[in-house]
């Protein structure tokens, strides 16, 4: 895809310090500029940051000449090796949530991008849960901040008490089956060859199935209703990329953070909190501890970033930067 907007990407492999192995994607750009990363949010991968083309964030960056790296996390289509773990028959592969995308892929992800440009540090964009992985790395492994220099969220994701129906609801059920699923030996949600992304894709693509099915109306009810960002004719070149591959515990962590709503480490129930956490509850994320300038974008009509939750965040990061209409600092 990058190769027919004129910026053919390299790929990078990165193990993490718990032997995933992530694919990171390089559009080459200026050497002397700092590099710019950026990460995708939940069931998503780093082709959302190129399938609008000459539209895309990436391929506007390497028009102007910045040297783009494209993230992915652990279980997604292009992240899914391991040292030693089968994904296909180990159940512990599963075994994550956005905890460890932020303390894991993303951490290994920033050191090897500074280890392969010799640059002092970066500047990150992140989308949705993308945005998560910055807030868990950043208030935890302090280090980090010294190695992020502006921190870009867009439909920034980190409180969950304002978020539209039908997800809460959704998200409630689904965290009430979980101890099922777990029983039933379910690990992970919506992967490419899941019965119904399978489905999800063929009534996007297949009209007469879409007088049975509206896709269209599916996505707007759950995200946030734009027909002008995003046109009915571009459906079907979405539902080829989204969604992709994320862990079930990975989306009963998020469930708890709209339930609670508190953004803290996943709850594992009072006695298995006290072996993870020598406490009955789990541990909050220290948002005072990030640093790094960030800057909040937030769109009105978003469904799963609702603005109460935006500021909520906003009050808790020391360090948010005002930026006039239509410039992000550099």
């Amino acid at each position: 895809m990058a190769s027919m907007y004129g910026h053919p990407a390299e790929t990078h492999q990165v193990t993490t310090e718990d032997g995933y192995i992530l694919t990171l994607f390089r559009l080459y750009g200026n050497r002397k500029a700092l590099p710019v990363l950026l990460f995708h949010g939940i069931l998503d991968s780093s082709d959302t940051w190129i399938i609008r083309g000459n539209r895309s964030l990436s391929i506007n960056l390497a028009n102007n000449n910045y040297d783009v790296w494209l993230g992915n996390v652990r279980g997604n289509r292009y992240s899914q090796g391991h040292v030693y773990l089968n994904r296909n028959v180990d159940p512990a592969y599963w075994n994550f949530s956005f905890n460890e995308h932020g303390l894991y892929d993303l951490s290994a992800t920033i050191d090897y991008i500074l280890t392969k440009t010799g640059a002092p540090k970066l500047n990150m964009f992140g989308h949705s849960q993308g945005n998560i992985l910055m807030w868990v790395l950043l208030s935890t492994r302090t280090q980090y901040n010294d190695k992020i220099n502006v921190a870009t969220a867009l439909a920034p994701v980190c409180y969950g008490a304002h978020v539209l129906e039908p997800v809460p609801t959704l998200l409630r059920v689904l965290n009430r089956l979980y101890p099922l699923l777990r029983a039933l030996g379910v690990t992970n949600v919506l992967g490419d060859n899941s019965i119904l992304t399978i489905l999800f894709r063929l009534v996007a693509r297949i009209p007469v199935l879409g007088y049975f099915i509206d896709a269209y109306k599916i996505l707007f009810t759950v995200f946030g209703r734009d027909s002008t960002e995003l046109e009915p004719s571009f459906l079907p070149t979405v539902t080829l990329h989204v969604p992709t591959w994320t862990s079930l515990k990975n989306v009963i962590h998020y469930a708890q953070v709209v339930m609670v709503p508190q953004f803290a480490r996943f709850d594992y129930g009072p006695s298995g909190n006290l072996a993870a956490y020598n406490s009955t509850t789990p541990p909050l994320y220290e948002l005072g501890n990030v640093k790094t300038k960030v800057v909040l974008l937030a769109a009105l009509n978003d469904k799963l970033s609702q603005l109460g939750d935006v500021d909520t965040l906003r009050k808790q990061l020391p360090n948010v930067i005002e930026c006039p209409d239509n410039e992000t600092p550099v």
